[in-house]
């Protein structure tokens, strides 16, 4: 299981340097913002807005929407109250809300129900998206993007021939795409599936690592038990290289539209 406070402190921690490695989430961003309607949208609320990458996108699309934005990090939610002190009438239509993305309190309905990179670290996946169905106009809609199982593997191969072991990282945990489009179907009368595989190079793993902590995709880290010490760092670094030629890095993202 996810340990969510970890992932929460993992997030708060490194918020002020997430946009400077998030060049996956900001591409999945552009991606799922043409995925979204063109017209009816009122009211949203985006689910994990982060550093408010997407949230800026919402509005740019939507500019007579609405739009609240929960997340769970208080960091993260300065970093993007912060990007819009500039922009009055964004502003204005913006409302950020402290919260946890499985266990909402929220007395309004939307149109639009939408997140980027987040849905992954849901604990309880179906039960969550009853909630949100609760609370979607009719003929609203949920739209969003998921990391899938598959990201990270080319550095779990790494990590599993330098101990000799398997190894288990937060991705491994994350939603299946048979999983995820069984529940979406049998909650919802429309869906529509895209998967889509990213593919990252990095100078080096030092700097791969650095990117999974500053970017929250880490989740709960590497096991505890193993110690990443500069030796470490080299011979896992080799391994690499000789299984895949580079530092290359797979993303498993899943889009995702559900119409109530």
């Amino acid at each position: 299981m996810l340990d969510k406070k970890i992932i929460q402190e993992n997030f708060s921690k490194y918020a002020e340097h997430y946009d400077n490695y998030a060049n996956i989430q900001r591409q999945a961003a552009q991606d799922l913002i043409g995925a979204l309607p063109t017209s009816g949208i009122n009211n949203i609320l985006e689910i994990g807005c982060g550093t408010g990458i997407f949230t800026e996108l919402l509005l740019k699309k939507f500019p007579r929407a609405k739009l609240c934005a929960i997340d769970f990090s208080p960091a993260m939610l300065s970093v993007a109250q912060n990007k819009l002190n500039q922009k009055p009438a964004a502003q204005k239509r913006t409302k950020f809300v402290l919260a946890d993305a499985e266990y909402l309190k929220l007395e309004e309905k939307f149109d639009l129900i939408c997140s980027n990179a987040c849905f992954q670290w849901l604990a309880e996946f179906e039960e969550t998206l009853k909630m949100y169905k609760k609370i979607l106009n009719p003929g609203g809609g949920v739209v969003f993007s998921i990391f899938g199982p598959e990201t990270f593997r080319e550095l779990r191969a790494a990590l599993e021939a330098w101990q000799g072991q398997k190894i288990e990282l937060s991705a491994q945990h994350f939603i299946t795409k048979q999983k995820l489009q069984s529940q979406l179907k049998k909650l919802f009368k429309k869906v529509t599936f895209k998967e889509k595989i990213y593919k990252e190079t990095n100078p080096s793993l030092t700097e791969l690592l650095r990117k999974i902590k500053y970017t929250g995709t880490r989740g709960q880290g590497i096991p505890r038990h193993i110690f990443l010490g500069p030796q470490a760092l080299k011979d896992i670094a080799a391994l690499y290289l000789e299984k895949f030629k580079k530092i290359i890095t797979t993303y498993q993202i899943f889009y995702c539209k559900a119409e109530k």
